[in-house]
């Protein structure tokens, strides 16, 4: 019976995790939950901040604005478990940093307008939120085209300090946060 009852739960938390991790039919970018410690051939090299993305209330902002502060570029979906298990992470390094110029924007990579506000309020998002919905050069350019979520933590000086795809742990995002603060 034990062995029954384990079964069940197995089965019942593999369908659960399907279902909130598994992208919407028409999204293109699946969704990764182990981090890569594959570098980047960017790393060292300057950010790709040329891309202007609207916000979720429709205002644009040059990512070239960002220069000259450390910057956490956090491509994400709603519907990403994994990323929903970073936000909460975001706020705090947001109110925890900002004192120090630390910049963290999050890029939804598929939802409009109306659901990235409902879903930053119910978060209670206190960073930009930017939307890169058909904005396929700006994917391309920070590897966010094949999977989410990819996190890119640029120093002052607008160069790669490092890259991370999938989720990891607070700790090491904490880390990668205090390396780009001191740069």
């Amino acid at each position: 019976m034990r062995v029954a009852a384990a079964i069940l739960i197995v089965v019942a938390g593999a369908v659960a995790c399907s279902k909130n991790t598994t992208p919407p039919p028409e999204s293109k970018v699946p969704v990764v939950g182990l981090p890569t410690s594959e570098p980047s051939d960017k790393v060292g090299k300057p950010a790709d901040l040329s891309f202007s993305l609207k916000d979720m209330h429709g205002a644009t902002v040059a990512l070239a604005s960002y220069k000259g502060r450390p910057l956490v570029l956090n491509f994400w979906a709603t519907w990403c478990a994994p990323c929903k298990k970073e936000i909460p992470w975001f706020i705090e390094f947001k109110d925890q940093f900002a004192g120090k110029g630390l910049e963290i924007v999050g890029v939804s990579i598929d939802d409009p307008a109306k659901e990235l506000q409902l879903f930053a309020t119910e978060q209670k998002m206190n960073y930009p939120v930017l939307m890169a919905l058909d904005q396929e050069a700006v994917l391309t350019a920070y590897e966010a085209e094949v999977m989410v979520p990819v996190t890119w933590f640029i120093k002052r000086d607008g160069t790669v300090f490092s890259r991370t795809v999938g989720i990891t742990t607070r700790d090491y995002f904490e880390s990668q946060i205090q390396a780009i603060l001191g740069s």
